[in-house]
């Protein structure tokens, strides 16, 4: 068994990809102390009014309001670190009009639905899709016509312990997809950090998770097109506008590869750790920073797990949305501006009629699926590549001075993209 503060301090032992990186660790010392080792699970339950904590929320866009009539057409893909990338396999599009099925599926490739039921923990892990530890969902608000989406990525450090991660978090997923189907809020009023706070109060409350740990990312868009997020550890989110990155989100971390992260420890793991001076890290909802924004016509969304945002730069990013939108006509090339760059317009209604050669017509998918396959090839092939540093690299040659870190990092990668069109 090893310490928890081993487990924080061991050190990058790396010269190329093909070598194994330390999982990200889920104990610190000098934390907040969790319950009493009698208690089953810590923590063991979130304020009920989660209102009540104090939190900012931050805005971009226009302070106006949005404009009406706006729809966001999602699609998702992924690719687990132990195997190839299969696009066609590895990919799921999200139709807001099927029939959510809880019993026996789960939200996965090929699969209409958005959330699964409660089942066995080999029932679940047989039924998830093959993401690795990382997790995703999609669901519409209610019948409002709202969407939410997230994505959560379990913290490899529990593996120590016996504890598959990917449990908790394709769990907190479900929760939350299930959660935001039912909802009776009125135009999409669903607060992400409401729905992050209720869908983890289900995991605790439940005994089917026995442990683990999760980041999470979670959205919601409003008809109206106001997209709130509520983001919580390394993971995260940007919005693409304009040819242009509109917002990049902040990471939350405690220390280097340490993020924030929702947990669930068992009494007799808490013990053991105990021995060694050493608690969990036990955050909360609440913690997570609040965003909303203003969509428009034409704006990219992309949720993404650190398998993403530790193999690509944002600029890359961008670089691979800006293609393939000017390919299927999503966004053309306007006249040049005053700094003699172009600049680019948006045509609507692209997002499911999409006009390239490769668009999915055939498959029925549409430009969002596009975006998505691409994003989580590229991150795929950097992840994999020993010769160019990507911004894991660069971060750990900064923060561990002598480290010699060098190309992508292997891991599990999981991308969610909406396309936002105004409705005709």
């Amino acid at each position: 068994m090893i310490p928890p503060t081993a487990a924080l301090r061991s050190p990058l032992h790396r010269i190329s990809a093909h070598h194994s990186v330390p999982p990200r660790t889920s104990s610190r010392l000098g934390r907040r102390t969790p319950s009493p080792a009698s208690s089953k699970r810590v923590p063991p339950s979130i304020p009920a009014r989660l209102r009540s904590a104090p939190s900012r929320t931050l805005s971009t866009g226009a302070t106006t309001t949005s404009p009406s009539n706006l729809t966001c057409q999602v699609a998702a893909s992924f690719s687990p670190k132990q195997k190839p990338y299969e696009p066609a396999a590895m990919s799921f599009n999200f139709n807001p009009y099927n029939r959510v099925k809880i019993e026996g599926n789960s939200h996965g490739a090929g699969n209409g639905s958005a959330v699964g039921g409660v089942r066995s923990y080999e029932e679940r892990k047989k039924a998830r899709p093959d993401t690795g530890q990382d997790a995703f969902f999609v669901s519409r608000i209610g019948g409002s016509g709202g969407v939410a989406m997230g994505v959560a990525d379990g913290v490899g450090g529990y593996s120590h312990y016996g504890i598959d991660s990917a449990d908790f978090s394709h769990t907190l997923c479900e929760n939350m997809a299930l959660l935001a189907h039912n909802s009776t809020k009125p135009g999409g009023e669903l607060h992400p950090r409401t729905l992050l706070h209720n869908g983890y109060q289900q995991l605790l409350e439940g005994d089917e998770v026995r442990g683990g740990a999760s980041t999470a990312c979670v959205g919601t868009v409003r008809p109206d097109g106001v997209l709130m997020v509520a983001n919580l550890g390394d993971s995260g989110f940007l919005i693409l506008r304009h040819g242009k990155v509109h917002y990049f989100s902040t990471p939350q971390t405690h220390a280097f590869n340490t993020p924030y992260q929702l947990s669930v420890v068992p009494t007799e793991v808490l013990d053991q750790s105990r021995l060694f001076g050493g608690d969990f890290l036990c955050d909360l909802p609440k913690d997570a920073q609040v965003t909303s924004h203003n969509l428009e016509n034409g704006d990219v969304v992309v949720f993404a797990t650190d398998g993403v945002w530790d193999n690509l730069f944002p600029s890359q990013v961008l670089q691979i949305v800006c293609q393939e939108m000017l390919e299927a006509g999503g966004w053309a090339l306007g006249p040049p501006n005053n700094n003699n760059t172009n600049t680019t317009t948006f045509s609507s209604s692209t997002a499911t009629t999409p006009h390239s050669p490769k668009s999915g017509e055939q498959d029925g998918t549409g430009l969002q699926s596009i975006i998505a396959k691409a994003i989580a090839g590229k991150a795929k092939s950097a992840s994999l590549n020993r010769h160019v540093d990507g911004p894991f690299a660069k971060e750990v040659r900064r923060v561990l001075p002598g480290e010699e870190f060098r190309g992508g990092k292997r891991d599990d990668i999981c991308v969610v993209v909406g396309v936002v069109v105004r409705a005709v």
